[in-house]
């Protein structure tokens, strides 16, 4: 990830980057059991120094990586159509809109872009990173459309808070008429018994204070 200007010293930045990152593999074996279930392949997802074209889905999975990890969030959101939209879990629909009513509905594009600009800007967020394994194709693939569940892991610094969180994405993409993929459709999914957070809370949460 490129050096970015921090408001502390690199030792403690980069302490705070271990525990963030720990956290995210050791509270769920103290707990004694994962939040959800891995398959047999665990490898990450998107190993990009920078965005490449997304002329497979597979480059698209790999640019959210790069782009999260090195907060920069228009270039995350221009991994989206224009039609865009985001459903959240239907568990986490349920605990967030008995504080806020109706949070999660009309879910688009711009609400998106706001969303992630507030979560990745550099004056508020000071470690941000994304995993992706463990993609399981929902159906065949064609030469247009795909649809894909993975298990994703953040670890964020924001606001000189760390935290966590784990779910599933269902992502769905299409090719567009530029040969490029983009997303247009992503399903957050609360995995049974979950030990953390997922990033529908999350987005939740900040489209809350926006």
């Amino acid at each position: 990830m490129r050096s970015r200007q921090r408001c502390w010293s690199r030792p403690a930045a980069a302490k705070l980057c271990v525990v963030a990152v720990a956290a995210m593999v050791c509270l769920p074996v103290a707990c004694g059991e994962f939040p959800f279930q891995v398959g047999d392949s665990q490898r990450p997802i998107g190993s990009a120094t920078k965005v490449i074209p997304a002329t497979e889905p597979a480059a698209v999975l790999s640019n959210l990586v790069y782009c999260f990890d090195d907060q920069k969030s228009n270039l995350l959101i221009e991994q989206m159509t224009d039609d865009f939209t985001f459903v959240a879990d239907p568990v986490d629909v349920a605990a967030l809109e008995q504080t806020y009513p109706g949070i999660f509905n009309d879910w688009n594009l711009d609400v998106e872009s706001q969303v992630t600009q507030y979560m990745l800007d550099a004056g508020r967020c000071t470690f941000a990173s994304l995993s992706l394994s463990n993609e399981t194709l929902l159906e065949q693939p064609t030469d247009t459309t795909y649809a894909g569940q993975l298990d994703y892991g953040i670890a964020l610094l924001l606001d000189s808070d760390s935290q966590t969180y784990m779910g599933q994405a269902r992502l769905y993409m299409r090719k567009l008429s530029s040969n490029l993929w983009r997303i247009y459709r992503w399903e957050d999914i609360r995995p049974q018994d979950a030990q953390f957070n997922t990033w529908g809370i999350l987005r939740g949460r900040i489209r809350a204070t926006l």
